[in-house]
């Protein structure tokens, strides 16, 4: 058998215990983030107004309302978290968010021929439509950002996720709009 100094055997001990740490450290501190962004978009899609306390910036007791579309949008939310990567200033967490696909309900609207004889029942038909047990989904990959002391940081992605891809929709429909008055 041989025998190695003592010094080498405490060197590779102590080296072992610091990996050791380091890695259980950036384990919890993932799983953490994990967590965080399970639990602001489970409260989002309850509808729960202390959702944004689990946002960048959000000044603490101040609330969320969920108001028109917002509303509308939340609840049939869904989400699968896919993993979670170690970034310098936190972490990403990977997630699929489904909901309800705002433009392709809006556009069936056209393709049905509803012509409304105002905007409130335009706006009406459209939130039954968004409601409906039969409404179109959409599933968005999206990274989400999580700073080291736990805060998501709202980005364009996540916003135009959890509100069906409306943003994404209006901007579309904007540059369409510029594109139409620019070739006129």
């Amino acid at each position: 058998m041989k025998h190695y100094p003592k010094n080498i055997v405490r060197f590779v001990f102590l080296l072992g215990l610091c990996v050791s740490t380091f890695c259980s450290c950036s384990s919890e501190e993932e799983k953490q983030s994990e967590e965080t962004v399970s639990a602001f978009l489970s409260s989002y899609q309850s509808q729960d107004p202390t959702c944004g306390e689990y946002l960048v910036g959000n000044e603490e007791g101040e609330v969320v309302t969920f108001e028109g579309f917002q509303s509308i949008l939340a609840a049939p939310l869904s989400f699968e978290i896919e993993s979670v990567d170690t970034e310098d200033d936190g972490y990403t967490v990977n997630v699929v968010i489904t909901n309800v696909d705002f433009g392709a309900t809006l556009e069936s609207m056209e393709d049905d021929s509803f012509e409304p004889n105002s905007n409130e029942e335009l706006l009406q038909e459209l939130e039954n439509r968004l409601q409906a047990d039969n409404a179109a989904t959409r599933s968005f990959d999206i990274s989400v950002p999580v700073t080291q002391d736990q805060k998501i940081e709202m980005t364009p992605q996540l916003s135009n996720a959890l509100l069906g891809g409306y943003t994404e929709y209006i901007s579309n429909l904007t540059m369409e709009v510029l594109k139409n008055e620019e070739d006129n």
